[in-house]
């Protein structure tokens, strides 16, 4: 049952309401002025009241907010101090609690595990071997499930599962083994008739082409004789035909050697001619290239003294350019730096230089 609080100042403030009621009872009507100013007035009337409540309540809740605050403060001193009475030995009894629970745990945990073990046994065996199998379902068979406690209904029921399922494993293994063991029986009675057919092959081929390669030695034979015969006919016959040339060829080089020795004759006066006229070529060409040759000297020097004259001329001019704007770099900066002439002279040199980093006069 909540406790009644009364404040004073909503009693003031309500009973303020029958008085706005009893000024508001009528229909408004804005459409003419007098309705309009009353019903505004109405509306400003409750809007006044309706400002003094808010604060009221405002002022009233801060109140009541401060004393309930002081009430939690105090309310919490006297809690911590029964905490700090209670909290040893809260602390002992649930941490004796907790092991226990901890220990009932493990218990179950390590129940679950094997239970589980013997569950996904099969499953664990799939590749292994029918021995292995075999091992596991004698295993299974010393299991009489006597210490699983609370766990014993289910190790019975996955134990039973699991020899079912071992001995469908064993079945399938021991299959699987006979019908690999048969085809690799198979498979090594395969290698053994192949590499007997291959040796086989092997020995009447070397046999045929043995026979084939003596069938071509005597064919070889009789060709070189063949060629032999051939090769003696003809060179008999180029010995003869060798022999006729011969002697034409003698006929044939006296007549040659006779015109060969008019040829040279006139050869050898033609030449002579040739000479003296290339002889007295030379004489004119000789005399000619030295003169070309001292004329050609003569431009050249001419021409090279020009160029040294228009070099020395550009180099001047570039003095005389650069000590111009050296000067009016200098003059400036006597103007704008304040400094005197020497300083400036030195800070241009520097510039000219390249001495100052980041620093050059644009020629």
């Amino acid at each position: 049952m909540s406790e009644q609080f009364i404040i004073a100042e909503y009693d003031e403030i309500s009973s303020s309401i029958d008085v706005v009621k009893e000024a508001a009872n009528f229909i408004p009507d804005v459409t003419s002025k007098d309705g309009y100013l009353k019903s505004k007035r109405v509306s400003l009337d409750i809007g006044q009241i309706k400002t003094t409540l808010e604060e009221t309540r405002k002022r009233k809740k801060k109140y009541y907010l401060d004393g309930g605050r002081v009430v939690d403060s105090q309310a919490k001193a006297i809690f911590d101090k029964l905490d700090k009475i209670q909290e040893p030995h809260t602390l002992a009894y649930k941490k004796l609690d907790n092991e226990k629970k901890e220990r009932e745990a493990k218990r179950k945990q390590v129940l679950e595990d094997r239970v589980a073990f013997i569950r996904t046994l099969p499953e664990s065996l799939a590749e292994s071997s029918s021995d292995e199998v075999m091992g596991a379902i004698e295993e299974m068979a010393h299991e009489e499930c006597t210490d699983y406690y609370e766990y014993t209904e289910m190790a019975l029921k996955a134990r039973n599962a699991t020899k079912d399922a071992l001995a469908k494993l064993y079945t399938k293994k021991s299959k699987d083994e006979k019908d690999a063991e048969e085809l690799e029986a198979l498979r090594r009675d395969k290698i053994i008739q192949d590499q007997k057919e291959r040796d086989e092959r092997i020995t009447r081929e070397a046999a045929a082409k043995a026979e084939q390669g003596k069938i071509d030695a005597i064919q070889r034979q009789k060709e070189a004789e063949n060629r032999a015969i051939e090769a003696e006919r003809i060179a008999k016959e180029n010995s003869e035909l060798a022999e006729q040339e011969r002697k034409n060829a003698l006929h044939v080089a006296d007549m040659e050697r006779l015109a060969a020795d008019d040829r040279a004759k006139r050869y050898a006066e033609k030449v002579a001619e040739d000479e003296k006229i290339a002889a007295e070529n030379a004489v004119v060409f000789a005399r000619d290239a030295a003169e070309k040759a001292r004329l050609d000297e003569i431009k050249h020097q001419e021409n090279i003294a020009e160029q040294k004259r228009l070099e020395q001329e550009k180099r001047e001019a570039d003095i005389e350019h650069k000590g111009a704007i050296n000067r009016q770099v200098c003059s400036n900066l006597i103007s704008v730096a304040d400094i005197d002439m020497e300083q400036a002279k030195k800070i241009v040199t520097a510039l000219a230089k390249r001495a100052i980093a980041g620093v050059t006069i644009n020629y």
